[in-house]
């Protein structure tokens, strides 16, 4: 599960105002901002290039570089060109190292694809020319509006002659030129910039303060995020919930931010307001792009919410969780919308969590986060718990020492809603006030009572990852540990598997090889099954079967 320190990171970009050394406009000019337009570049200059493009890559890419920045803050591009140029090795180490903590929540082999992308100067070569060129547009778009701003600014030619040189270096690959001849494609991406000016909750304090462009950029991270969670999902599933995530707002450059309070007012008045959307895309969004292009766009921003799948050439609404058990393929080519809807409140709920700490009192902010948390409490979409995702970011309003007795009500219904180990239970009740004396009484209250019981806790637990999250042994422990659980403990929980692993393991291998044996996917299979516990030995050995069963 994603972390909170990761999410934090990402609105960092939020805070990160961009050439702040010159006359800007005030809004609208956030890296969070800038990365988001940039990823908007990137499609269409990856779409102007056609098939040659791996999109996961440019997806991954994108993000790769977006958390690179950040991490990095607000360096003056010339002397963070330089650096990168001479000490780029160092650098990039030194940013691993400090992501790969906040990383480690994501699943896929997510951040060792970040590894590959910083270290191999091969790897996605073709991604990193677009998204290259994709930075210097995105850049150029802001240049050009600062620089009648800025004539008696020092270095502003310089400036104006770098930008222009950035530019030429990237006519590298055939999509470049074909945009740089296309008035249309960039009035369209010039249109987009306006969301970048388009202020969310408009009424409400905040900090820190958000816009529409950089809006999207966080649910298309947060929705792929949540895609690699899903059990083995296609590759256009993947692509589709980022750009569908990226997309969905896109309406709103037309008609500006409708707030749902006002869109549930009135009986009817969402679907006028859809109508209007639809219009407005039609009208004045298509002409500015290519014919062949208009049905994946509003494959996109139409019914966005709604998951759905394409088969036989109709879009069919389904589930996120019947695509789980059907349409995970690409030729259905499906769009988790329910996730997407899912991380687009995640998103804001993590803004009014966010004011909120600051000590921002408003109404909204209160209002807005009480209202999300209660609709996502203990809710699962396509396999998702977004209720867990919510309840990492709590938002206590009144951060008081809690007396015995509290600190004892609270840990019995902690216990009463599921079962602890010792270490969950303490961490639980320190993080709700309770004082270390109080803790150690209450612990040991629990304990004489047979409420709590590290051993009959592990027994339980393992049984769970076994059988729920068919976890393997290397991983039951390596989670067992992380709860505070004894060894003696953990041993005696895994040794009552006495199932043989590798029984356990080969239906498991063999759904997901799907009968394919070529080397790309049987490494995928192994790196998979090492993630979730097993040992290499017996993934081989059931690899070795079904090859044997399929006749290879």
């Amino acid at each position: 599960m994603i972390k909170k320190s990761l999410i934090s990171l990402m609105y960092e970009a939020a805070s990160i105002q961009r050439w702040n050394d010159h006359i800007r406009p005030w809004t609208g000019f956030t890296e969070l901002d800038k990365q988001a337009h940039k990823m908007f570049y990137a499609y269409v200059l990856a779409k102007c290039e056609g098939e040659s493009v791996d999109m996961i890559k440019l997806i991954e890419g994108g993000i790769f570089e977006f958390f690179h920045r950040i991490v990095l803050t607000d360096i003056k591009p010339p002397i963070y060109h330089k650096l990168v140029k001479e000490k780029g090795f160092q650098i990039d180490n030194w940013v691993l190292s400090e992501l790969e903590e906040h990383m480690d929540g994501i699943g896929g082999g997510f951040f060792e694809r970040m590894k590959k992308y910083y270290l191999d100067k091969d790897y996605a070569s073709l991604e990193k020319q677009i998204l290259k060129a994709a930075h210097y547009h995105a850049s150029n778009w802001e240049f050009k509006i600062i620089y009648p701003m800025n004539p008696q600014t020092f270095g502003i030619e310089q400036v104006k002659t770098e930008m222009a040189q950035g530019l030429a270096a990237c006519d590298t690959f055939h999509g470049f030129r074909y945009f740089a001849g296309s008035k249309y494609l960039q009035e369209f991406l010039s249109l987009i910039g306006k969301l970048r000016y388009q202020q969310r909750w408009a009424k409400a304090v905040r900090m820190p303060e958000t816009f529409v462009m950089g809006h999207m950029l966080v649910v298309a991270i947060l929705s792929y995020f949540m895609s690699l969670e899903l059990d083995n999902p296609c590759r256009k599933r993947l692509e589709n919930n980022f750009f569908s995530g990226l997309f969905h707002d896109l309406p709103e450059v037309l008609t500006r931010d409708i707030v749902s309070p006002v869109k549930n007012s009135v009986k009817g008045l969402d679907s006028i307001i859809s109508e209007i959307e639809d219009e407005q895309m039609r009208e004045v969004i298509y002409p500015l792009l290519p014919p062949a292009w208009h049905r994946e766009i509003e494959y996109y921003t139409q019914n966005e919410f709604d998951s759905k799948i394409i088969d036989d050439g109709e879009i069919d609404m389904v589930t996120s969780d019947l695509i789980n058990e059907k349409y995970n393929e690409d030729k259905y080519n499906p769009i988790d919308g329910q996730i997407i809807r899912g991380c687009d409140h995640l998103s804001a709920y993590i803004e009014a969590y966010m004011s909120l700490s600051y000590g921002i009192k408003s109404e909204q902010m209160q209002s807005g986060y009480d209202h999300l948390k209660g609709k996502y409490k203990d809710k699962v979409i396509g396999g998702i718990n977004f209720g867990e995702l919510l309840c990492i970011m709590r938002y206590n309003r009144e951060k008081k020492e809690l007396t015995f007795d509290e600190a004892k009500d609270k840990a019995l219904r902690l216990l009463e809603f599921r079962s602890h180990s010792e270490r969950e239970l303490s961490d639980k009740l320190k993080r709700a006030g309770a004082k270390e004396e109080d803790i150690d009484e209450i612990l040991e209250f629990c304990r004489n009572y047979s409420f709590l019981d590290d051993r009959k806790y592990a027994i339980a637990k393992a049984k769970d990852l076994k059988n729920l999250k068919k976890y393997g042994k290397r991983r039951i422990k390596s989670e067992l540990y992380s709860k505070g659980i004894d060894a003696e403990y953990v041993e005696e929980a895994v040794s009552y598997l006495d199932e043989d692993e590798e029984d356990m393991l080969l239906p498991l291998v063999e759904k997901r090889l799907k009968g394919d044996f070529e080397k790309k996917n049987i490494d995928k299979c192994i790196r998979y099954f090492m993630y979730r516990g097993y040992g290499f030995s017996d993934i081989k050995n059931c690899i070795d079967n079904i090859k044997e069963e399929y006749g290879e």
